[in-house]
């Protein structure tokens, strides 16, 4: 709940809330009071769009400035401890291409979508520049480790793997290190669609609800489901079609905390997971929270660890 209030802020303004937690002697349910405001440096203001945010283990606000709204704006990530009430500045993307460059960190990001944090670990995802990779559209995950730029992990076109396909708008990744991806990409707009990677220390073992197996090694992307034309790719999230100008998407993901969704003897009649989608253009009252998972729509990958 606590990253679900944060989120609510850091979309709606420059100035972050920080909430502090109180617990009471016989309530189990934790009440949240205004504490003071995490601000950006005002050198920074006139670039500084917040669009995402997570927590990592020692309390730290991660949040992500992104172009996604703003051309003005710089893909760039921002970390604030519990205490702090201005952002330091972790790493500034900038905002446009630079192929004379040789830094991944300057000409592979054209835009910052999504943020997540496991532990100390910081997931970053987002779109590379179209100049980089046309005529395909690929995108591209990066792992800080310990939060750290110096010592991350680069994953797409031109790094290391064949490049992330599509758009992810977001990304949440789990305990386990499974990577939910949101994706809106969708041939025959059949509905935005969830995708899922293995992002753990080694290869796992992935099956589809049909059953068929496959080793996936890290950083690949983990089955959908058999029933849809792509399901290589694509796990449609409920909801029905999207319109037909592909403008429905899942802006959110949500996995339950401690769920283990590598899991081989739970994982395909328990896990489940949790999407939002945008209301389409001509249904403006579909928007609406959706559970995803076995238990509701069978599409939830079976997987487990290699031996």
């Amino acid at each position: 709940m606590k990253a679900h209030l944060i989120r609510l802020a850091v979309r709606c303004s420059l100035v972050l809330l920080a909430v502090v937690g109180f617990s009471y002697p016989g309530y189990s349910q934790e009440v949240w009071y205004y504490q003071h405001a995490i601000g950006f440096p005002s050198a920074d203001s006139a670039h500084v769009r917040p669009y995402g945010i997570t927590v990592d283990s020692n309390g730290n606000v991660w949040v992500i400035s992104s172009t996604a709204t703003d051309t003005a704006a710089h893909n760039s990530v921002w970390k604030a401890g519990p205490s702090d009430t201005v952002f330091s500045k972790v790493v500034d993307f900038g905002s446009y291409y630079d192929p004379s460059s040789s830094s991944y960190f300057d000409k592979n990001v054209g835009t910052l979508d999504g943020i997540s944090a496991v532990g100390q670990d910081i997931y970053l995802s987002g779109n590379q520049p179209f100049q980089l990779t046309t005529p395909n559209t690929l995108s591209f995950l990066y792992i800080l480790r310990n939060g750290s730029v110096s010592d991350s992990l680069h994953l797409g076109f031109g790094m290391r793997g064949s490049g992330f396909g599509t758009y992810i708008n977001c990304l949440e990744v789990s305990g386990d290190s499974i990577g939910f991806a949101a994706c809106p990409y969708d041939p025959n707009h059949v509905g935005p669609s969830w995708r899922a990677y293995n992002l753990t220390s080694g290869s796992i073992v992935a099956y589809d609800k049909a059953g068929t197996e496959s080793t996936r090694p890290f950083g690949a992307y983990l089955f959908g489901d058999p029933s849809y034309q792509y399901s290589a790719y694509y796990s449609p999230a409920p909801g029905g079609p999207m319109d037909a100008s592909a403008s429905d998407e899942i802006r959110g993901l949500a996995l339950v905390p401690g769920m283990d969704y590598a899991d081989s003897a739970s994982a395909i009649s328990n896990s489940y997971f949790y999407t939002s989608r945008s209301s389409s253009p001509t249904d403006p009252t579909s928007g609406e929270l959706r559970s995803g998972g076995a238990d509701t729509t069978g599409s939830l990958l079976y997987i487990r660890r290699s031996k």
